[in-house]
């Protein structure tokens, strides 16, 4: 963490790819435009800005808050499901092109 202008003055000096403003229900991003990290940093911070959200609005719709939340954090702590490992593309599911036949790929993996 760093005051605002020393964040800005880094970014602009080129030693700091980007900034990230937190705010309690909003954020604001500085980078330099040519960066091509902006808009996977944007797109993280934005995923993690309306989970929240979505958190406030069902707790407070839920009798108890603190337990709704507690509720909420042991469940993705332990989730019923969780993805272990994925090797996602075998090399004889590959056109001639390269190109993977996605389709193809998922109904012999699931079948």
């Amino acid at each position: 963490m760093q005051d605002e202008k020393a964040a800005r003055t880094k970014v602009r000096e080129g030693r700091a790819d980007l900034a990230v403003k937190l705010i309690r229900n909003d954020y604001r991003i500085v980078a330099a435009v040519d960066n091509p990290f902006v808009q996977l940093a944007e797109q993280h911070v934005r995923t993690v800005y309306n989970r929240e959200l979505q958190l406030q609005a069902a707790a407070a719709a839920a009798p108890d808050e603190t337990q709704f939340r507690e509720h909420v954090q042991s469940y993705l702590q332990m989730p019923p499901l969780r993805v272990l490992g994925v090797q996602l593309f075998d090399r004889h599911f590959a056109n001639d092109g390269g190109i993977y036949d996605i389709p193809l790929w998922l109904r012999v993996r699931f079948r």
